[in-house]
């Protein structure tokens, strides 16, 4: 899931930069928009729901491993602001900042999914 959400990614990024002039790269930008953050939205908030408070379970008392998992929905969280505002930018029509936009969710989407593979999904599968 984490590579496909890599991958749609940099595709906006690279549609984005076409938004501002031509219509068509901008209806495809807004459909592809769409069915990315409804996946993440829906992505995330299992996580959040369901995996974090299972894995937290399962940790115990280890708060040093616990707080790992608080950080993945504080990362999360992180994220929204920036959904938001490319949800608005789309709606509204302000292509010209959504490659600076695709490029700030970018870093900070990369930057959670990097984290989360190499230290909270490794510590789901741990039995300590």
């Amino acid at each position: 899931m984490h590579n496909a959400f890599r991958r749609d990614l940099n595709r906006l990024r690279i549609i984005a930069t076409d938004a501002a002039t031509d219509p068509a790269a901008l209806a495809a930008l807004r459909t592809a928009w769409q069915t990315f953050s409804e996946y993440l939205v829906i992505h995330h908030t299992a996580e959040d729901d369901t995996l974090w408070p299972i894995s937290g379970e399962r940790l115990g008392d280890r708060t040093d491993r616990a707080t790992l998992l608080t950080d993945m929905v504080d990362e999360h969280a992180q994220l929204d602001p920036l959904l938001a505002a490319v949800e608005t930018d789309l709606a509204e029509g302000h292509t010209s900042v959504l490659p600076m936009r695709f490029e700030r969710l970018a870093e900070v989407l990369v930057a959670h999914l990097d984290h989360e593979e190499t230290a909270a999904l490794p510590l789901t599968r741990s039995r300590h």
